[in-house]
């Protein structure tokens, strides 16, 4: 069971991040004066839109927690956005979203929350196999569970507009077969006054990552629903395949990438799902382009092409997934809201 760093991710030098000034230093302690309990700072994992994640050891207990740290001086305050959208998700139960465990300030430095710890990304254990793609069997679990977790957001009213594998992680211990969807540093509210679908803007600025971009994304378009899962799709056919048509350009080649994802609606349609279940990626790209701004896409539709895809492919619910192959898969399970002969 891998919890930890990758082998790959053990072999390579460590980026060291130093915290700026105002935010917490390593063995400092934060007071949280809400729940009036102090954490210790242990160490950065990493940097996000907001400021830093830092692990952090709970005084009394010993547990350990992952503390987002934003310093007041930021005009957008990222940290409220977060935990807005994580404790929304705590109310409908959904298993994907971490667990806001407390929150408070430091006053005149910095707003933090902790928050349940979670294991490696999609991205490294994607990329810690031998041909850095998943076996299909694994790949259609970690479609299942990630087109859940996007169904979950959007049922609270949020877009991510940033998905990709950097975004997924999986749990710890029990639920390290669980995948839990992060950042969201990107994402945004669609409707207007908790009822309404905000009418879309005329122009709307870069937002998200090249390679899993939507089509809406590069026209500087409003992204809806649809787009988050037409990023979706791109990630699972990278995760299944190891590759995409634009996988080569730079993160800069924006148009040369919009291009190659047009033409991969017809001229490079096979070039595309080359290595996939073919079906099933294919009719889900073919209905998520005839949605519109305001559809509610079809989860379950889509949710259903998945599991065709497993049943053709003779596969079991338990099969083991490639980063635990010695124990039966555990992890969420995709609670349809139809049902189907």
């Amino acid at each position: 069971m891998q919890n930890g760093p990758t082998s790959r991710e053990k072999t390579e030098k460590e980026k060291v991040i130093e915290p700026p000034p105002g935010l917490p230093k390593l063995g400092e302690e934060v007071h949280s004066q809400e729940a009036k309990i102090e954490y210790e700072i242990i160490k950065v994992l990493g940097q996000g839109t907001f400021g830093l994640v830092y692990l952090a050891r709970r005084r009394g207990d010993g547990r350990q927690f992952a503390m987002k740290c934003e310093h007041m001086a930021v005009k957008r305050r990222f940290i409220k956005l977060e935990c807005g959208v994580l404790e929304a998700a705590f109310n409908i139960q959904s298993p994907h979203f971490c667990k806001v465990i407390d929150k408070g300030a430091v006053a005149d430095r910095f707003n933090f929350f902790t928050m349940t710890l979670l294991g490696p990304n999609i991205w490294h254990l994607r990329r810690d196999r031998k041909y850095q793609r998943f076996s299909i069997n694994t790949a259609l679990k970690v479609a299942e569970q990630t087109l859940q977790a996007i169904r979950d957001l959007h049922r609270i009213g949020w877009l991510h507009r940033d998905i990709k594998p950097l975004n997924f992680t999986i749990g710890r211990d029990e639920e390290s077969h669980t995948i839990f969807i992060i950042d969201f540093g990107m994402a945004r509210c669609f409707k207007q006054d908790g009822k309404e679908i905000r009418n879309p803007r005329l122009y709307c600025p870069w937002r998200g990552t090249g390679r899993y971009a939507p089509l809406t994304a590069h026209r500087h378009e409003e992204q809806s629903r649809r787009d988050d899962v037409e990023s979706w799709l791109y990630m699972m056919i990278e995760l299944t395949s190891g590759k995409l048509p634009w996988k080569a350009c730079k993160g800069a080649e924006r148009d040369k990438m919009r291009a190659l994802k047009a033409d991969s609606r017809d001229k490079l349609r096979s070039q595309l799902f080359e290595g996939c279940p073919v079906q099933a990626y294919s009719r889900i790209l073919t209905y998520l382009d005839k949605l519109d701004y305001k559809d509610i896409p079809d989860y379950d539709y889509v949710w259903k092409m998945l599991d065709i895809a497993r049943e053709e492919n003779g596969l079991s619910y338990c099969d083991p997934v490639d980063w635990d192959p010695s124990q039966p898969y555990h992890g969420a399970r995709y609670v349809p809201e139809r049902k189907f002969d």
